[in-house]
């Protein structure tokens, strides 16, 4: 265990920890004979439609943030987001609209802050 070591060394040590515990993982489920598909009881359709979020939608999301969670990779506080919500909701609503259309994710839209908790 580091403990008030190098800082390097710890983030190293988290990065092989969590880079290797996938596999690990992954090895110890069992297979099944079964397909996932053999586990639905009703037909499936072979399509979907998804909406677009609204405006409305938007706004009230931003409603209901947690105002004392970290803040996200745009570094902007979820008290700055809930006060400007109005102004950002149109914006966001035609980017939604925009990737929905088009099947493009903008790629700040795929990141997030993953911080590791330790439980004793």
């Amino acid at each position: 265990m580091l403990q008030g070591g190098d800082p390097k060394q710890i983030a190293n040590a988290f990065t092989k920890v969590f880079a290797n515990i996938g596999n690990k993982l992954a090895k110890s489920i069992p297979t099944v004979p079964q397909t996932p598909f053999q586990y639905l009881k009703t037909p499936t359709c072979n399509s979907f439609a998804l909406f677009p979020a609204t405006r409305e939608e938007i706004e009230r999301e931003i409603f209901s943030l947690k105002t004392g969670k970290a803040i996200g990779p745009s570094s902007i506080p979820t008290r700055i987001l809930k006060i400007v919500k109005s102004i950002i909701s149109k914006p966001l609503e035609l980017i939604f609209i925009a990737s929905s259309r088009t099947g493009i994710v903008p790629a700040d839209f795929k990141l997030a802050n993953i911080v590791p908790v330790h439980k004793a």
